[in-house]
């Protein structure tokens, strides 16, 4: 990790997201905690989370997503609320989630859908689970290169 990722760095509540400098490309990297009880301190993480997005947003993203620390907690509908409530993703190349539950994965998998309909998250964004972070790295690693001579 370079000492731009350590620079973007958000902890709150339990979650957790950094930022992995790749070149080319960035790997934004989220582990949302165990509870989503805490609704204003989750939608102070997404809003900082997002506005760091936002000011990276010249060069391509890719999104891994830790979700083997999330428990057996499902987020409620506020919870869903906020975390579906950033604008857009602009400049995302794919998105690799892991280690979360077949629960996790459906309703991460209808989130989803839901930020395509909405045009949060542009049909041609790949994304994919998986069962652990090193097969979600080289799904991104492989991604990125094809978003590195895009761009």
């Amino acid at each position: 990790m370079t000492d731009l990722a350590i620079a973007l760095e958000v902890n709150l509540g339990g979650h957790h997201f950094h930022v992995e400098d790749h070149g080319g490309v960035y790997v934004h990297f989220y582990r949302y905690g165990p509870s989503y009880d805490d609704l204003e301190t989750l939608q102070a993480f997404v809003d900082d989370v997002y506005s760091q997005h936002q000011r990276m947003a010249a060069r391509p993203v890719g999104i891994l997503v830790d979700q083997g620390q999330e428990g057996r907690q499902r987020p409620g509908p506020k919870a869903r609320k906020i975390l579906s409530g950033v604008n857009s993703l602009d400049g995302v190349f794919a998105l690799g989630l892991y280690g979360g539950t077949m629960t996790l994965r459906s309703l991460s998998t209808l989130m989803i859908k839901a930020a395509r309909l909405m045009g949060k998250l542009p049909s041609d964004v790949p994304v994919s689970f998986f069962k652990t972070e090193d097969e979600a790295r080289v799904f991104l690693h492989h991604h990125s290169q094809h978003a590195a001579l895009a761009s």
